[in-house]
C-alpha cells in the first residue's frame, strides 16, 4: 500500500515562511559591529617598514590587526581575514615584531619602531574608517634620537 502525503497551500507557505527566516539568520553574526575593508602602508622614515603589527583600537568593540608586510603593506581584519575595520574614528598602533632569540635571521630583520607608537594614548596614529568604501591610510613613522 503506497501513502501520499499532500499539503495544502496554507502548510506549504507555512513552511516555505520557516525556510526564509532560517535562510535571514545564516548571515553575519549579531554580535559582529559593521565594518569596512582597510588597507594601507607604513613608512618609518619615509621608508616602507619591512615588518610588524598594526592594530586599530576602537572605543568599543573588538579591535583590528595586520600584519605588515615586506614592502609596508597591510591589510585589516576584525572578525574574519581582510574583513576591515569597525565603522568609526579609532586610534592605532605599530609596533615592531619582536626578535626570536634563537633564529639569527630574525634578529637581523627587525626594525625598531619607536615605543611611543605601540601606545594609542601617545601614537598620534587614528583612522577614519567609512562604510561602503575602501578605506586607505598610511602610517607615516619618524624616528628620534632621544627614544630609546
Amino acid at each position: 500500500m503506497r501513502m501520499e502525503i499532500v499539503f495544502g497551500h496554507g502548510v506549504r507557505l507555512c513552511i516555505l515562511g520557516l525556510l526564509g527566516l532560517a535562510l535571514v539568520g545564516c548571515g553575519r553574526p549579531s554580535h559582529e559591529l559593521d565594518t569596512a575593508p582597510v588597507s594601507g602602508k607604513v613608512t618609518l622614515d619615509g621608508k616602507p617598514l619591512p615588518q610588524g603589527m598594526v592594530y586599530v583600537i576602537p572605543s568599543k568593540g573588538r579591535s583590528s590587526k595586520a600584519l605588515i608586510q615586506e614592502d609596508g603593506t597591510f591589510v585589516l581584519s576584525t572578525y574574519r581575514a581582510g574583513d576591515g575595520v569597525q565603522v568609526g574614528n579609532h586610534a592605532a598602533t605599530v609596533t615592531a615584531l619582536p626578535a626570536d632569540e634563537g633564529d639569527a635571521q630574525s634578529r637581523k630583520l627587525r626594525v625598531p619602531v619607536p615605543r611611543r607608537y605601540a601606545r594609542p594614548a601617545t601614537s598620534g596614529l587614528r583612522i577614519e574608517v567609512k562604510a561602503g568604501e575602501d578605506n586607505e591610510v598610511e602610517f607615516a613613522l619618524t624616528s628620534t634620537s632621544n627614544e630609546k
